[in-house]
């Protein structure tokens, strides 16, 4: 999917009815993986996960640097995991509390 987002806007329209339809069953089966947690948006954070995994993914590819394309891939997927094990929020509300 990451190869093609940027050719999909000046894409066909069956193209895109095609790649749509991926993104769709892409974003059905990430929400089906994340724990339900009350009132929280499943399909939100699906698309959370899919736009940031998806960014990362091109941002890393168009900058020259090595270094900072590892950091931006390392860095996305870390506050992605903390984000849907819950952990980002509790450690950003631990640091609140130490302020």
């Amino acid at each position: 999917m990451g190869a093609l987002l940027g050719d999909m806007s000046h894409a066909s329209k069956s193209a895109k009815t095609v790649y749509t339809a991926r993104v769709k069953r892409t974003l059905a089966f990430t929400a089906g993986l994340l724990p339900s947690e009350g009132s929280a948006d499943k399909r939100g954070r699906a698309l959370l996960i899919l736009s940031g995994l998806l960014g990362a993914i091109n941002l890393s590819r168009a900058v020259s640097d090595p270094i900072l394309s590892r950091e931006i891939l390392d860095q996305v997927r870390q506050q992605l995991v903390d984000l849907t094990a819950g952990n980002a929020l509790s450690k950003r509300g631990a640091g609140l509390k130490q302020q």
